[in-house]
């Protein structure tokens, strides 16, 4: 097999191995979150100790009874509707929901192992967090990846899961997770797929009504009255 050297080798003032951030939307919400939900709910793990199938009923009724402050912008959804999960639903599982949901219907060593990424997460995905943090979350990170192989069994080890070796290091060299995560791209992905329709000249409709929409506010500033007193006289 032939290797071939990345071309952002040629980038000057380019570190390839600090200059990747660890996406926190899709290695940990849609990875590691959703992939341990998946072990605990999905049937065929009906014969493993950590599974939590049989008690779904009771995880629905702690889940759908939370009313959520206003900082959260979609009400809790049934774990059985968790395929359908948008990345912010596993953003509010992971950090608000979970833990109260399967406290006490899952044994002490498997909620003692998740409340170490939890809360490893929770504190890198602060807006103030100092070396000694980022130090903290990196060995509770440690600890949880050493302790998953024999705890779910090693074919379940993902690369989701070792990237997790990585995020403290990501917090250290970029900032706390939020500020490099894929919300914001996939927020701006789905204004794109509202930019063209059908399948033809996808490129041309796309950037044509880009610079549409992205010159509208200088039309509305040149067309429409500024002055409250002028509306009635434009119209």
């Amino acid at each position: 097999m032939l290797w071939h050297a990345s071309s952002l080798l040629l980038l000057n003032q380019f570190d390839i191995i600090r200059g990747f951030a660890v996406d926190y939307v899709h290695c940990i919400l849609l990875g590691i979150s959703r992939s341990l939900a998946g072990l605990w709910f999905d049937s065929e793990h009906h014969d493993e100790s950590y599974y939590l199938g049989r008690q779904s009923l009771v995880v629905d009724e702690r889940l759908m009874t939370i009313r959520p402050p206003g900082c959260i912008s979609r009400a809790p959804r049934s774990i059985k509707l968790r395929s359908y999960w948008k990345a912010s639903e596993w953003h509010d599982w992971l950090h608000t929901y979970s833990v109260m949901c399967i406290h006490s219907l899952i044994e002490s060593l498997y909620f003692k192992h998740y409340l170490l990424l939890v809360c490893s997460i929770d504190i890198l995905n602060g807006t103030s967090i100092s070396m000694h943090d980022v130090n903290i979350a990196r060995e509770m990170l440690l600890s949880f990846v050493c302790e998953f192989a024999s705890m779910y069994g090693q074919h379940n080890m993902s690369y989701n899961l070792h990237q997790l070796l990585h995020v403290a290091d990501t917090v250290q060299n970029w900032g706390p997770l939020w500020t490099t995560c894929a919300f914001p791209f996939e927020s701006g992905n789905g204004l794109l797929k509202k930019l063209f329709n059908g399948n033809q000249g996808l490129p041309l409709q796309v950037s044509r009504k880009f610079l549409i929409f992205r010159n509208l506010p200088i039309l509305a500033h040149k067309f429409i009255p500024q002055d409250r007193n002028d509306v009635r006289k434009f119209f």
